[in-house]
């Protein structure tokens, strides 16, 4: 499982707030062909922090399928991840 949390340190006040946690999870549905993974993306509400929570309730929840594992960074499984929780987004 991937785990990403986005913080906002603050320049001026100092303190930092939890943005956003987000989880990528590989769902183990391709056996076959270990090159290739399937997953699923969690967002969860601002600032909620409980992955579990993250799990059973979250604000948005999408799959990224057919990825290949080794042939990118891991950078662009979250991009193509915060693709699939945000269609509408160009």
């Amino acid at each position: 499982m991937i785990i990403i949390k986005v913080d906002l340190h603050h320049a001026v006040k100092g303190g930092v707030t939890r943005l956003f946690t987000m989880t990528i999870s590989n769902t183990g549905t391709h056996p076959d062909r270990p090159a290739r993974g399937n997953y699923v993306a969690r967002m969860g509400r601002r600032g909620q922090e409980d992955i579990k929570a993250i799990h059973k309730a979250p604000l948005r929840s999408n799959r990224v399928d057919d990825w290949p594992r080794h042939a990118y960074h891991p950078a662009r499984l979250v991009l193509r991840s915060l693709r699939a929780l945000f269609p509408e987004e160009k």
